[in-house]
């Protein structure tokens, strides 16, 4: 699988690389595939923006589907585990995972590296692919006030495989690993959030 480019992981860069370093992936004029979906949670924009900003990655994101190596706050060097504080998102903040891929599993994990490249108080939060990832592109969240006092959110992804082999996978791939990433995500964040609090 290595041979294909398909299974390098967060370790397979890091003995080749310096992670940290990395640039976001340009998308170069190219067109970019959307995908895009649509949560609602019970909570006040307010405490909902803040609960994003907030959440340590390795307790929200699905740990089925994704493994969370490391973060890099902006301006550092110093990589904060998946056990350590964690300091909350920030403009510049690097983020380091292994997506595991159905139904593969622990015998072909993607090394995933992105970059929160903006955040709008209480609008959105983007982040771009760094180089290295299977995709280039980003993933935006947009949150919006209900009426109801619930806040709407959705997740719009602008996203090109980087070589031949990834964009002829990607009509297979996507739905099952990025848009089942970024359900599982939400709906995490939704029931910690309704619960009481993420961090």
């Amino acid at each position: 699988m290595s041979a294909l480019s398909l299974s390098r992981d967060v370790a397979w860069f890091d003995r080749r690389h310096s992670l940290i370093d990395l640039p976001v992936l340009p998308t170069g004029g190219q067109h970019l595939s959307r995908s895009a979906q649509r949560y609602e949670i019970h909570a006040p924009l307010e405490r909902v923006f803040s609960e994003y900003l907030a959440a340590p990655p390795a307790a929200v994101w699905p740990a089925d589907r994704i493994t969370f190596r490391f973060g890099v706050a902006p301006g550092t060097r110093e990589r904060i585990g998946p056990k350590a504080p964690w300091p909350g998102l920030a403009v510049g903040t690097k983020l380091f995972a292994d997506l595991a891929v159905v139904p593969f599993g622990q015998r072909l994990r993607i090394m995933v590296g992105v970059v929160v490249t903006r955040i709008e108080p209480l609008f959105e939060i983007r982040y771009d692919y760094l180089q290295g990832a299977v995709t280039r592109g980003w993933n935006s969240m947009r949150f919006c006030a209900l009426a109801s006092g619930r806040t709407q959110v959705d997740h719009v992804s602008h996203y090109r495989g980087t070589a031949a082999l990834h964009r002829a996978l990607m009509p297979l791939l996507q739905p099952v690993l990025h848009v089942g990433f970024v359900d599982a995500l939400h709906a995490n964040m939704k029931e910690q959030i309704e619960r009481g609090g993420v961090a």
